[in-house]
């Protein structure tokens, strides 16, 4: 059964890869403007979607309940071969984005200070850019998208550690993981003997949260 998903593992990688050059090229191309970059991960949202939605009208019924499962994102995984085979893909990635920090940290300043320090931002940026793509790739393919805990979970952290992202990138990764097995105990009792799939509690629970952040961001600046 695993070796039939490993097309689709290939699948992930490859998607994952090619979002992080369109937006890595973005980012080069006009210099720096956050608002493009936005602009570019929306529009490869977009035609991921269209992709997506020609794939799911192809495919057969059973195939598509599947697909409509996976949507939703879930834990319900049998055995230890898929997470064995992404282990250190996964760990590789934190390990790259981690040793990374102190440049990280500096570049939260001025892509111009760092570079008086001897960083190079767009080699700084493209290692984490792939790394994280990887790392994300790799939890997809398994688990299916469960939102909001990526866009939450760091400002939280941020709001008790500060800015070092020494502090802040395994802070993220252990409270984020946390609180995944937490909705994940929640998506197990509330409507129990069934389950309720996860990426339904973390967008219920992580949605609200996320208005409230950015509602307090909005009001700093």
């Amino acid at each position: 059964m695993f070796n039939n998903l490993i097309p689709a593992q290939f699948a992930a990688f490859a998607g994952a890869l090619a979002a992080v050059f369109i937006i890595d090229y973005a980012f080069v191309k006009f210099r720096g403007d956050s608002s493009a970059t936005i602009l570019a991960g929306v529009s490869i949202n977009i035609l991921s979607s269209s992709m997506i939605l020609f794939l799911k009208y192809f495919a057969s019924p059973d195939k598509l309940v599947m697909v409509e499962r996976w949507f939703m994102g879930s834990l319900d995984v049998l055995g230890f071969d898929n997470i064995f085979s992404l282990f250190f893909l996964i760990c590789a990635g934190i390990s790259v984005i981690y040793l990374f920090s102190v440049e990280l940290n500096i570049l939260g300043f001025d892509a111009e200070i760092a570079r008086t320090r001897g960083i190079n931002p767009e080699k700084t940026r493209r290692f984490v850019y792939l790394a994280t793509g990887i790392i994300s790739a790799s939890v997809v393919w398994i688990a299916g998208p469960v939102g909001f805990i990526g866009l939450i979970i760091p400002h939280i952290v941020k709001k008790i550690s500060g800015n070092d992202m020494r502090i802040l990138i395994p802070g993220s990764a252990f409270l984020g993981g946390g609180f995944l097995v937490i909705c994940d105990i929640f998506s197990r009792i509330i409507i129990a003997p069934a389950e309720l799939p996860v990426g339904i509690v973390t967008a219920i629970t992580g949605s609200p949260v996320f208005l409230i952040i950015l509602f307090n961001l909005k009001k700093k600046n």
